[in-house]
């Protein structure tokens, strides 16, 4: 979902904040990357399931109620 918001400049400027991607190199890279996400998920689901903004076929990137609770 997270490189979904980083390739696409659309999906990008929607939210107006760029989201932290995860890397191999630094231990807490997935952690501030789930936070982030954590603090945006109203936002990342509005870009989502706004269809001139994502593409039908990348929907699914959303996650359900107990998938945001799990994070």
């Amino acid at each position: 979902m997270v490189s979904h918001f980083h390739h696409s400049v659309v999906a990008s400027e929607a939210l107006k904040q760029k989201l932290i991607n995860s890397c191999v190199s630094q231990w807490n890279s997935t952690y501030e990357m789930l936070n982030r996400l954590l603090k945006l998920q109203w936002h990342v689901a509005a870009v989502l399931s706004n269809s001139n903004i994502t593409k039908a076929c990348d929907r699914y990137l959303d996650l359900n109620f107990e998938q945001w609770k799990l994070l």
